[in-house]
């Protein structure tokens, strides 16, 4: 109703808060078996265990980016449908993992955007060299894919090189947007005034 030309893409990455404390959980119970399986062999001098130690999965991650940028000259109405289909594109394809609200108009971009950690690497030491996988720290990848967000940014349109991009790294996933949603507005800030309203001479 309000945005009758909006879009949006469901983010690939969405965690529930019941998952994460399932997920909490079983993290605690892992640490205290470590414990007790750590106690019992220092008791024990003449054991040797071959068992390879628990690998704990690493909390899943959220980052956050807010920033606004005005551009001049203003846009035209096809740049702005331009940028629109371009965030859409991103969004289906090289960022799965990001969420939140992109208000654009002919002034510019208005945005909050969040993306979470995609696989819940592991960070521990435990995989052997060679094995092929990667270690992928989930705050880390999270934060990595904004900055990575914000030069797709930058890409198209040199202007936004000019944007303060402010980030909060480390946040529980649960504060990851499920949908990214792009609004094409009239104003950046809708400020509630009719131009009827504004003063003028007489």
């Amino acid at each position: 109703k309000w945005f009758p030309k909006a879009s949006v893409v469901k983010s690939g990455v969405c965690y529930s808060n019941d998952y994460l404390a399932v997920l909490a959980k079983e993290r605690k119970r892992q640490q205290r078996q470590q414990v007790k399986s750590s106690s019992s062999n220092s008791a024990s001098n003449n054991r040797t265990t071959n068992a390879a130690t628990t690998i704990i999965p690493p909390e899943p991650k959220a980052s956050l980016v807010l920033f606004y940028q005005y551009v001049s000259p203003p846009w035209s109405q096809n740049k702005v449908s331009a940028f629109c289909t371009y965030i859409t594109n991103i969004a289906k394809t090289h960022r799965t993992n990001i969420g939140g609200r992109v208000r654009v108009s002919t002034e510019g971009v208005n945005c909050t955007v969040s993306a979470a950690s995609t696989s819940g690497g592991d960070t521990s030491s435990n995989r052997e060299e060679g094995s092929g996988q990667v270690d992928v720290d989930p705050q880390w990848e999270a934060a990595q894919t904004l900055r990575h967000f914000a030069q797709d940014l930058i890409n198209f349109d040199p202007q936004f090189s000019e944007t303060d991009f402010k980030y909060i790294d480390g946040l529980s996933a649960d504060r990851h947007f499920k949908e990214l949603k792009l609004l094409p507005v009239k104003e950046l800030v809708f400020y509630g005034i009719r131009e009827e309203d504004c003063g003028g001479g007489s």
